[in-house]
C-alpha cells in the first residue's frame, strides 16, 4: 500500500516538472514585443479617419483670437469689425478781429461765416453803426451770441474837503515865502500878513510859518 502511494506521488512530480519545462522552452520560443522609444512630453495624436471635427455651436462664427474681447461701446453695443466709432466734432471758439480800412459787418460777417446780426449784437453795436480802424470785434464763431463785458465805470476822485485849521510850515533851506505861497495856495502878502511879517524875503531855517485855512483873505 505505501509503496503503491509513493509511486503515484513521484509519477505525478514528474509531470508536473515536464509541463513546467514545455511551459518555459514556448515562452523562449516566442519574440519579445518591440518597444518603440519615446519623448517625454511629446505625445504623437493618432489621426483617427473615422473622427468627426469639433464645430461651433450653430449661430456662431469662430474668432480669430479666442482669448480677445470685444470691445464695448456706450449703450452696450457691440462695435463692428473693420469700424471707428466717430469722433467728437471740435467746438469752435470765439476770435477777436481787429477792424481795418474798408471793413464793414457785412464783409467781416462774409469772411468768418456768421451773420452781421450775430456781430452786431456780440458787441452792442447796431447794423449802420461806423467800425473805426483798430476797432476790436467779438466774432461769436460758437454760435453764443455774447455781448463783451462791459468796463467798469471811473470813480473821479473826490475833492478833499476845504481845511479849516491852521497848519504850520518848517522852512527849510532854499525855501521862501513865494515857495510855501505856492505850495500851499497863498501869495505872499496873504502869508505875510497872517504871519505879521515886517520882511516876507528874510526867513530863517527852522523857523515856523502858520498857514491861515482855505478861503483867508487878507483884511
Amino acid at each position: 500500500m505505501k509503496r503503491t502511494f509513493s509511486r503515484l506521488a513521484w509519477l505525478l512530480a514528474i509531470l508536473s516538472l515536464t509541463l513546467l519545462l514545455a511551459a518555459c522552452e514556448r515562452m523562449l520560443q516566442e519574440e519579445p514585443p518591440t518597444v518603440q522609444p519615446t519623448t517625454p512630453g511629446l505625445g504623437i495624436p493618432t489621426l483617427d479617419p473615422l473622427a468627426t471635427p469639433l464645430l461651433p455651436p450653430s449661430g456662431e462664427t469662430p474668432t480669430t483670437d479666442p482669448l480677445a474681447q470685444p470691445t464695448a461701446l456706450p449703450g452696450g453695443e457691440t462695435p463692428v469689425e473693420g469700424t471707428e466709432p466717430p469722433a467728437e466734432t471740435a467746438v469752435p471758439q470765439d476770435v477777436v478781429h481787429m477792424v481795418v480800412a474798408g471793413d464793414t459787418l457785412g464783409s467781416i460777417a462774409q469772411q468768418y461765416g456768421v451773420t452781421a446780426e450775430q456781430i452786431a449784437a456780440a458787441n452792442n453795436l447796431t447794423l449802420e453803426a461806423t467800425l473805426d480802424i483798430g476797432q476790436q470785434l467779438l466774432i461769436p464763431l460758437s454760435g453764443q451770441v455774447q455781448p463783451p463785458p462791459t468796463s467798469e465805470p471811473v470813480v473821479e476822485p473826490t475833492a478833499a474837503p476845504p481845511v479849516t485849521e491852521e497848519r504850520v510850515h518848517i522852512v527849510q533851506a532854499g525855501e521862501n515865502l513865494y515857495r510855501i505861497g505856492l505850495q500851499y495856495g497863498f501869495t505872499i502878502e496873504e502869508l505875510a500878513a497872517y504871519n505879521n511879517l515886517t520882511n516876507p524875503d528874510r526867513l530863517e531855517i527852522g523857523q515856523q510859518i502858520r498857514i491861515p485855512p482855505e478861503g483867508y483873505t487878507v483884511p
